[in-house]
């Protein structure tokens, strides 16, 4: 199996782990019975709502898969070489360098550079490695 579908599945499972244990309540309240009933669920809710619950579901696989302590850790460890890369590059670029460190730190997470990008972003890990 190629890596990026294994990682890809193992996201999406966590993700639909997520729902259950997020929006248990909503789900229990939903009783499809036929494919045009999930349909016509699916069309009367709006775009606000399934956007907030489809984050909410992202938010718990990327926490699931990748706690914050752990990849805390891993940044850590290699924080002489982004320092490195960054003066190499001279660059302020942090994205450049947030992608760069993400492509070391994913696969001790077996998740996608991505999962790992977004975890630094959105728990504003960047700011606590003091580079």
């Amino acid at each position: 199996m190629d890596q990026r579908y294994y990682r890809r599945l193992r996201f999406t499972i966590a993700h639909e782990i997520g729902h259950l244990v997020l929006h248990r309540e909503e789900i229990e309240k939903c009783q499809f019975r036929t494919e045009a009933d999930w349909i016509r669920f699916r069309e009367d809710m709006s775009e606000d709502d399934l956007f907030w619950f489809e984050q909410q579901a992202y938010e718990f696989a990327g926490r699931l898969l990748v706690p914050m302590p752990q990849l805390m850790n891993k940044l850590k460890v290699h924080r002489d070489k982004i320092r490195t890369f960054r003066d190499m590059t001279e660059s302020d670029d942090d994205e450049l360098l947030i992608k760069a460190i993400s492509r070391i730190v994913c696969d001790k997470f077996d998740v996608s550079e991505s999962v790992i990008s977004r975890r630094i972003k959105n728990e504003k890990m960047w700011d606590e490695l003091n580079l």
